[in-house]
């Protein structure tokens, strides 16, 4: 996305008003091969029904980066998750819970980037394709002996469909790693907020939803070398509507029965909406904070899923 829209966010900074110039953020990765930096990465989620706010479970993750390669055509990083620190509310098996966020655990995906920081592929597929295969296995020995047996077919159909591919990966299984890199190579300034249309993957693999994004300019600290943008997504529910119905008539057909007229009917409560801070060195490119939010609402109830990320 940010490769696309770099000329354009270019050409926006040169006829900017001299008087504001300075306050221009240009996010730029000033990275060096060898370099390294470590995050603690926090995820959240949160149900909202009835006025009443509940939170489902936190997990805290160290997240280890390494940059392999840096020259003129971009960059190579490893990017490491370790081990999780998982809280649930009430008795819960905890083992279960970590092998289910964790199937990647000390495996080093190695991303290359655009030189301008901008996720170009994976780089090492093969080797992450082997893991999800294990996780595969791991995960039919969970579910075997389920009651719930459309439960289980549906959990498997939609994680082997999420390796199925290379693309269909890079677009769903690496969200973390392009929502924590998209910044890069965006150029804004107080007066000029970018706004563009884009879409958003359909976790089911079915049509894309299309979307509105926008990045504003929030502040600049030239001392602290720190600059804060904010990123949002708004979904256009008419047209997502149109294509989570799309994506449910096609799961029903696998599954062998057609959608009723009450799961027709709560399509049309969904919304989705994404909410981002980001804190930037300017002087180094690295985020020294990252903090994201998902709101989804369908049949009244609303679910959070935030994501606070700290330099360490």
């Amino acid at each position: 996305m940010a490769v696309i829209l770099y000329a354009w966010f270019c050409s926006l900074s040169m006829w900017a008003s001299t008087d504001h110039f300075d306050e221009t953020i240009h996010v730029q990765p000033k990275w060096k091969q060898g370099e390294t930096a470590r995050y603690e990465w926090i995820k959240a989620k949160y149900r909202i029904k009835d006025g009443q706010r509940s939170k489902l479970g936190e997990s805290r993750t160290e997240l280890s980066l390494e940059v392999l390669r840096a020259d003129a055509n971009g960059y190579d990083i490893g990017w490491l998750f370790g081990e999780s620190t998982i809280e649930m509310p009430g008795k819960t098996d905890k083992s279960t819970l970590a092998l289910l966020q964790d199937p990647f655990k000390d495996l080093r995906m190695v991303i290359t980037l655009e030189k301008n920081g901008d996720f170009a592929h994976l780089k090492n597929w093969e080797e992450v394709k082997k893991r999800g295969d294990q996780y595969i296995k791991n995960l039919r020995g969970m579910l075997v002996g389920s009651a719930n047996r459309t439960g289980v077919d549906t959990a498997i159909a939609q994680t082997q469909a999420l390796f199925s591919s290379q693309a269909i990966f890079e677009a769903l299984g690496c969200r973390d790693q392009k929502l924590f890199l998209m910044i890069n190579g965006v150029i804004v300034n107080p007066n000029n907020p970018l706004e563009y249309p884009d879409i958003m993957p359909n976790p089911l693999g079915g049509p894309t939803f299309p979307c509105q994004a926008r990045y504003a300019f929030k502040s600049l600290d030239k001392d602290k070398h720190l600059a804060s943008v904010e990123w949002t997504l708004r979904f256009k529910e008419k047209e997502a509507q149109s294509a989570m119905e799309k994506t449910w008539e096609a799961m029903a057909k696998q599954l062998g029965h057609p959608m009723t007229e009450v799961e027709k009917a709560n399509l049309k409560d969904l919304s989705i909406k994404d909410d981002a801070l980001f804190e930037i060195d300017i002087e180094t490119g690295w985020l020294s904070s990252f903090t994201h939010k998902r709101t989804t609402r369908m049949q009244g109830i609303v679910q959070e899923e935030e994501i606070k990320v700290r330099k360490k």
